[in-house]
């Protein structure tokens, strides 16, 4: 279990805190001021367009000032309805102002074509737009088919190859090679094409598609995603406490006060992976109305933009089968997750830990706490059970309940945790001294962890809000190039759609290997100089 950073505190260890604080305060405030001042550039790159719903859309994006990589830690990849209706949004870690990440798709999303869009929370603020990048992509869900079919046979434009860069066809598993005769490539992609956006495909301004453009609140994310979170009753009470648990395979408490506006903002900083979230008031009274607000600008289209309505063909599910088999396939992505959360600084350093299993299983809690945990008493109010612990520093009793937690997750029915069964709890650690969370100080800390990380089966109180809202999405490196064949396993199935997909080719050199997926494929060169015109070529695989 981690605390916010940088929020709380015990007294344990202070002498020199205060002056690492202010120093972190001041980097704070010198950070903010450069992401005040410069805007940010927004680039990423897809190396296809069109995906079925259990595949990933994979993306190379970048953040970059004029003068420097930018600072945001986290940048966004938001999939959009022509209603601007939000169907996934992927928050994608940043290393040194570059990501090559993904944008996880589900099976909810209907067929149809969709605006992906880019953005980082400190460049969707500017209000014109340019710091939002986007294209057309076409998902394709053979749960929820588009509504629009036509009789005929998918119309594949075979467009000249007048570089002649490639042949126009080769059979399976073949290796080519071929030369790239200009320097200044941005990036080289070989991949199956796709005939449902042939002449939408390219890069669209905001200028272009947007007719209104709402920044949300100003909100760098300088050292990782923030949950903003607003109550919508109105008159917010700006000194009640809101208690956030994020939970995954590790759990950590955060917790803010809302403003005037009944805005909240949870920094999570360095823990990033989580499944879940869990959000509930002080005392445990009701949660009023309250909202998560989304990182993305709020925009309308113009009258004059419209994404183009997919339309199929009967005659197309032969190829669509193979696409979908090659799309459940994915023997090419030999990729490697890194779930390095960068640890949480916390004050909560425990006087006492006990791993439950090194003692006699008690049924409840109250027990447990009785037999063997020297320094918490349980006491009678009301006929109601509390704990007192002991504050070491002082020698007295603390005459109020302490911060209790399982998992993460505030508990603030001491009589209930008291009577509960702790069997599938692991871990209990007590803290016998004052303990500060933002300006409440609280009379120790009783904290129970479990072995799965799922509250030991405690039950969740009905005023606690759960929300399904997934973190930051782990750090990707590969085996190699991206879509390279299968080096670990060379027997398994080959069933490739995206052949290449490269950045700056080194001496000007492709080479890659045709897969066993026939069809018609297109070969995309990009410069970095935008007003050079891109390369196209068809060719195809039989």
């Amino acid at each position: 279990m981690q605390i916010e950073k940088n929020r709380i505190f015990g007294k344990i260890d202070m002498k020199n805190k205060p002056l690492i604080i202010l120093f972190a305060l001041f980097v704070s405030l010198v950070k903010l001021a450069s992401a005040q001042t410069s805007k940010e550039e927004i680039e990423f790159d897809l190396p296809k367009t069109l995906f079925f719903t259990d595949e990933k859309i994979w993306i190379r994006a970048s953040a970059n000032t004029s003068t420097s990589v930018s600072e945001s830690q986290v940048i966004y990849a938001e999939l959009l309805d022509e209603k601007s209706r939000t169907w996934a949004l992927g928050k994608l870690p940043l290393e040194n102002g570059n990501a090559l990440n993904y944008l996880s798709l589900n099976s909810k999303i209907p067929s149809g074509n969709y605006l992906l869009r880019v953005f980082t929370r400190i460049s969707a603020n500017d209000p014109k737009g340019n710091g939002i990048k986007q294209r057309l992509v076409t998902i394709l869900n053979p749960s929820l088919p588009p509504q629009s079919t036509s009789e005929g046979q998918v119309d594949f434009k075979l467009i000249s190859t007048p570089n002649d860069l490639v042949k126009s066809s080769y059979s399976t598993n073949q290796d080519v090679e071929f030369q790239v005769l200009s320097n200044g490539v941005e990036s080289v992609h070989i991949s199956v094409m796709n005939p449902y956006l042939q002449g939408n495909e390219k890069e669209l301004k905001s200028e272009d598609i947007y007719q209104t453009i709402k920044p949300e609140i100003f909100i760098p994310e300088l050292f990782g995603h923030i949950v903003h979170a607003k109550l919508n009753s109105g008159n917010a009470d700006t000194t009640q406490t809101y208690f956030l648990s994020a939970h995954g395979e590790k759990s950590a408490l955060f917790t803010d006060r809302p403003d005037l506006e009944g805005n909240l903002f949870f920094d999570l900083g360095g823990f990033r992976h989580w499944d879940h979230l869990l959000i509930q008031v002080e005392e445990g009274t009701a949660i009023p109305d309250l909202e998560i607000v989304s990182p993305g600008p709020k925009t309308t289209f113009k009258a004059s933009f419209s994404i183009p309505e997919l339309v199929i063909h009967p005659e197309d599910a032969k190829w669509l089968e193979e696409l979908k088999m090659a799309s459940a396939l994915e023997p090419y992505y030999n990729q490697e997750y890194r779930f390095d959360s960068i640890p949480v600084v916390t004050g909560f350093v425990a006087d006492q830990s006990y791993l439950l299993d090194d003692y006699t299983r008690f049924e409840t809690v109250e027990t447990v706490i009785k037999e063997y945990v020297p320094g918490v008493a349980i006491r009678r109010r009301d006929k109601l059970k509390e704990f007192r612990l002991l504050n070491n520093p002082v020698n007295i009793m603390f005459d109020g309940n302490p911060l209790m937690m399982v998992d993460a997750l505030p508990v603030f029915n001491s009589d209930m945790l008291a009577n509960f069964n702790p069997k599938f709890f692991k871990k209990l650690e007590v803290l016998n001294r004052e303990f500060y969370l933002n300006d409440r100080t609280y009379a120790g800390v009783l904290n129970f962890s479990s072995y799965e990380n799922n509250f030991g089966l405690f039950p969740v109180p009905d005023q606690v809000l759960y929300l399904d809202y997934s973190g930051v999405n782990p750090y990707v490196s590969f085996e190699g190039e991206f879509a390279q064949k299968n080096s670990v396993n060379p027997r398994s199935p080959d069933f490739r759609s995206v052949l290449y997909w490269g950045e700056n080719v080194p001496n000007r050199k492709v080479e890659f290997s045709t897969s066993n997926m026939k069809g018609i494929y297109e070969l995309l060169i990009q410069f970095k100089d935008k007003n050079k015109p891109p390369i196209k070529e068809v060719f195809q695989v039989d």
